[in-house]
């Protein structure tokens, strides 16, 4: 709940005020963030190969992991994986966060 509430303040800090998020808008974001809690942590392993693909990209790299083995390796050792993995889980997240702005952008026209 805190990330969502300091995309909100970032996206009401960037638009004129009648835009800004009201009470009954930063309302329905938290609530939207409870509810898709689930749907976060299924998608969290697709944002994971997308940072994968995105240093591959940048880097010129062949890091190609299947996502059940990577998902072993953090249950394994997390740690160590992420020592191993930590730019590309940083560009995942840097992914997401790109999203989510634009998302609670959209709760606007709820």
């Amino acid at each position: 709940m805190p990330a969502t509430l300091a995309c909100i303040m970032m996206y009401s800090a960037g638009v004129p005020r009648p835009q800004r998020f009201s009470l009954p808008m930063t309302g329905i974001a938290v609530v939207i963030n409870e509810l898709t809690l689930p749907l976060d942590l299924f998608m969290m392993p697709a944002f994971m190969k997308l940072g994968q693909t995105a240093y591959n990209e940048l880097t010129g790299s062949d890091l190609n992991l299947s996502t059940s083995e990577l998902l072993r390796d953090l249950q394994e050792d997390p740690v160590e994986t992420f020592r191993r993995f930590s730019t590309s889980f940083v560009l995942g997240i840097s992914a997401w966060a790109a999203i989510t702005p634009v998302v609670l952008g959209q709760i606007r026209f709820l």
